[in-house]
């Protein structure tokens, strides 16, 4: 786990939530845009082929970053809320 607070874990996975909320379609339509290139280029184009790939990579890592920023925020409220039960049972 990292050192922040939950409070600051709170704010970046609503951050990360409004970002993919509001940017998830560019992100989806540049994979798409992307896809089309890999599928439209020849095999001979392999320098090409590479720099698509990265930039997919590139992509998804972003994206899944952005899902465990929430993810991570989830689990550990989770984590915060059944301590908090065990506390006053």
């Amino acid at each position: 786990m990292t050192d922040l607070s939950l409070e600051a874990r709170r704010i970046r996975s609503n951050r990360a939530k409004a970002a993919l909320d509001d940017l998830g379609w560019a992100f989806d339509a540049y994979e798409d845009k992307l896809t089309e290139g890999w599928k439209q280029s020849n095999f001979d184009q392999a320098d090409h082929r590479e720099v698509i790939w990265h930039r997919l990579r590139t992509l998804k890592g972003l994206k899944d970053g952005l899902v465990s920023f929430i993810n991570d925020y989830e689990d550990e409220q989770v984590l915060h809320d059944a301590r908090e039960r065990n506390r006053t049972d």
